[in-house]
């Protein structure tokens, strides 16, 4: 009888504390947050060959956290690869979870990028530099450049 007690005594708290723990979850949506979408697309121009490159980038952001981190997707439609992904990943159309926080001037966009030839994958963040509606992100690399370039969609 006594430990039938204790079990139910133990089932009890663990309960309290899986509801305490859901009702303080962080994630949680605001009340007055809407999800909503930046999509755009990305052109990179080859400094050895003047070769241009363009691609679709969707970010999208889903909830709000109470403190104040959002969290969402990314898929980059890339066609660009490495195989080591020193510099570049293993960028498709398959989403990837993001954190996404809301600064000043923009966004700074985090997300774990699958890597070719069996590497873990690594972490990759984006800022984003707002001007009106439009959020750009340029890239220097050392074989040429381009620019991110995303608006909000509701």
């Amino acid at each position: 009888m006594h430990r039938s007690k204790l079990i139910a005594a133990t089932l009890v708290s663990c309960l309290l504390g899986c509801t305490s723990a859901i009702a303080a979850d962080p994630t949680t949506a605001n009340d007055a947050f809407k999800p909503y979408k930046l999509v755009g697309g990305w052109d990179f121009t080859s400094g050895n060959s003047g070769r241009k490159y363009s691609g679709d980038v969707r970010i999208e952001v889903n909830t709000l956290a109470a403190n104040g981190v959002m969290h969402g997707k990314v898929s980059f439609d890339g066609r660009q690869t490495n195989d080591n992904c020193s510099t570049r990943g293993v960028f498709n159309d398959d989403p990837v979870e993001a954190e996404i926080r809301k600064t000043a001037v923009g966004y700074d966009v985090s997300f774990m990028l699958k890597c070719s030839k069996g590497e873990s994958p690594q972490l990759r963040q984006w800022t984003l530099a707002c001007e009106g509606d439009t959020c750009t992100r340029p890239e220097v690399l050392p074989n040429g450049k381009g620019m991110l370039t995303v608006k909000q969609v509701d």
